[in-house]
């Protein structure tokens, strides 16, 4: 998180999909780039004086990445709901997590 100094819109948040431009439309990516802006800005208001109160985000991963918009959307569902919900998946088997992983990258 950087501060920007214009006063509409303070803070920037910067959480890439992709290290290079590449296909990331099979990978958990925009689930672990908006949960890790959720983390940040959790953080950073923690710390301090000047909250951040929203969070505006574009769809991460559906450009260059060519990741469907409802995979996506689906990804950063399950990211606000780990982060900001506390409702992050408990697996008891392997099996149950892979399955997770497949619905989430899975375009279906």
């Amino acid at each position: 998180i950087v501060p920007t100094h214009d006063l509409d819109f303070p803070w920037l948040v910067s959480a890439p999909t992709m290290r290079v431009p590449m296909d990331v439309s099979a990978t958990p990516n925009a689930y672990l780039a908006f949960r890790a802006a959720l983390q940040a800005v959790r953080k950073h208001n923690a710390s301090e004086d000047q909250p951040i109160r929203s969070l505006l985000c574009p769809g991460l991963g559906t450009a260059i990445g060519q990741m469907h918009p409802d995979v996506c959307a689906r990804q950063m569902r399950a990211a606000y709901d780990a982060v900001a919900l506390g409702l992050a998946p408990r697996f008891g088997r392997l099996w149950d997590a892979k399955n997770r992983h497949l619905q989430q990258v899975s375009e279906i």
